[in-house]
C-alpha cells in the first residue's frame, strides 16, 4: 500500500485533486452573491456565455489538471502547490486582460488580430471537407493534370577531378589530357585525392538530383553528364568553375512516379486546395445576416 503512494502519478493526481478541493472550499465560504466586494468565483470559461454574470471568470478542473500537466512535462517535474497555484492566477489574469480588451474594443482596429480571426474561421469552416482527403480517382486525375510537377528528377552518383584554368593558364590542355589517360589506365581504381586541384564541393556526388547538379556546377555540365556512359573516366567537361573529368557509376533517369509515391504529397496539395470552396460558401451564408452599405466616392 506504502508503495503504491510512492508513484509519482499517484503523487500528481492527489495534487492536482487536492488544489482543486482547496479552491472549491474557498469559494464556497467566500462568495456572496450579490456582494460587489466578493472574490471571484472560480467556475468554468466556457459556461461565461450562458450566465447572467459577465464578470464571473471560470476555471475547470481539467484547465488545472492541463496546466499541472503542461510544467511536468517542461519542468520534468511535478509543480508545487504555490507553483500551481501562480498557474491558476496568471490564467485568470490573462482572462481578465483578454474580456477587458475586447471591451475597449482593442481588437477590432487591429489588422493583425483581425487577419489571424479570418484564418482561423476559414480554417474551421474547411476543416471538415479538407480532414477526408481525395479519393484515389480524384488523386491520380490531379497527379495526370499535374504530372511535371509530380516528376521523380534524375539522379547521378559520379566522382570528378577538377582542373582549376587560373591554375593552368596555357598548360590546361595538356594536362587534362595527361590527367585522363592516368585516371582512364587506373580505372575503378583510381586515386584522385591528389590529383587535379582542390574544389569547394569535393570529389564525391552520391546519388544527387539533376536540380541539385546544376545548382552546383551549371546547367551545361548537367547536360552533358546525361549522355555520358557509365564506368568510364570522361572528360573534359566543362562547369561553372572550370574542366572536369569524370566517372559516372550509376544514373537513375527522370520518370513519372506512381499514384502510391506521391499520394501523401497529392493529399497535402489537395487539401490546401479545398477550404476555399467552402469558404466561399460559408461567408455566402454569413453575408446573407448583414446589410452592406458602400458609400462609394462621386463622379470627380
Amino acid at each position: 500500500m506504502m508503495r503504491g503512494f510512492r508513484e509519482p502519478f499517484l503523487q500528481f493526481v492527489l495534487l492536482v485533486t487536492a488544489v482543486v478541493c482547496l479552491h472549491f472550499l474557498v469559494s464556497r465560504a467566500t462568495y456572496t452573491p450579490g456582494t460587489p466586494s466578493a472574490p471571484t468565483l472560480l467556475t468554468p470559461i466556457a459556461t461565461v456565455a450562458t450566465t447572467n454574470l459577465p464578470t464571473v471568470i471560470l476555471i475547470t478542473r481539467d484547465q488545472i489538471q492541463a496546466m499541472a500537466e503542461g510544467f511536468s512535462r517542461h519542468r520534468q517535474r511535478l509543480p508545487t502547490q504555490e507553483e500551481l497555484e501562480g498557474l491558476i492566477q496568471e490564467q485568470v489574469r490573462e482572462e481578465v486582460y483578454h474580456r477587458e480588451a475586447l471591451a475597449l474594443g482593442l481588437d477590432r482596429d487591429d489588422p493583425v488580430i483581425r487577419k489571424r480571426l479570418r484564418q482561423r474561421l476559414e480554417q474551421a469552416a474547411g476543416g471538415k471537407a479538407a480532414a477526408a482527403g481525395p479519393e484515389a480517382e480524384e488523386a491520380q486525375a490531379y497527379l495526370e493534370a499535374h504530372r511535371e510537377k509530380f516528376r521523380v528528377e534524375a539522379r547521378y552518383t559520379f566522382r570528378q577531378v577538377y582542373l582549376d584554368p587560373e591554375r593552368r593558364r596555357g598548360r590546361l590542355a595538356d594536362d587534362t589530357a595527361r590527367l585522363l589517360a592516368q585516371l582512364r589506365e587506373a580505372g575503378t581504381n583510381a586515386g584522385i585525392a591528389d590529383a587535379g586541384d582542390l574544389f569547394r564541393h569535393g570529389p564525391d556526388f552520391n546519388a544527387v538530383p539533376a536540380s541539385e547538379v546544376t545548382k552546383e556546377l551549371g546547367e551545361k555540365f548537367t547536360t552533358t553528364l546525361a549522355g555520358l556512359p557509365l564506368g568510364r573516366w570522361q572528360g573534359p567537361i566543362e562547369s561553372t568553375f572550370g574542366t572536369h573529368l569524370v566517372f559516372l557509376s550509376q544514373r537513375t533517369d527522370s520518370r513519372q512516379p506512381d499514384l502510391a509515391e506521391v499520394r501523401e504529397a497529392i493529399q497535402r496539395e489537395w487539401r490546401d486546395a479545398q477550404p476555399q470552396p467552402a469558404n466561399d460558401n460559408f461567408y455566402q451564408q454569413l453575408l446573407k445576416r448583414y446589410t452592406v452599405i458602400i458609400e462609394r466616392p462621386g463622379p470627380q
